[in-house]
């Protein structure tokens, strides 16, 4: 997804008042000239993130000895 597309998100997700988001699909970021960043975009609400803010979808069993 380009950068600008996810500018587009945050604005209008900002104009819904912020409500939570669950970010359940995420597009890796673009620049202008379709170069890859390592930065990722939230395709609902439009939120940046990088690989140390992207959490597991499911949470880790502990394993048994």
């Amino acid at each position: 997804m380009k950068d600008a597309v996810g500018f587009t998100l945050r604005e209008a997700w900002r104009e819904k008042g912020n409500p939570e988001c669950r970010h359940p699909e995420l597009s890796l970021e673009r620049s202008f000239s379709g170069v890859t960043t390592g930065a990722y975009i939230c395709t609902t609400c439009g939120v940046l993130m990088n690989a140390v803010n992207i959490r597991p979808c499911v949470t880790p069993k502990p394993v048994s000895r």
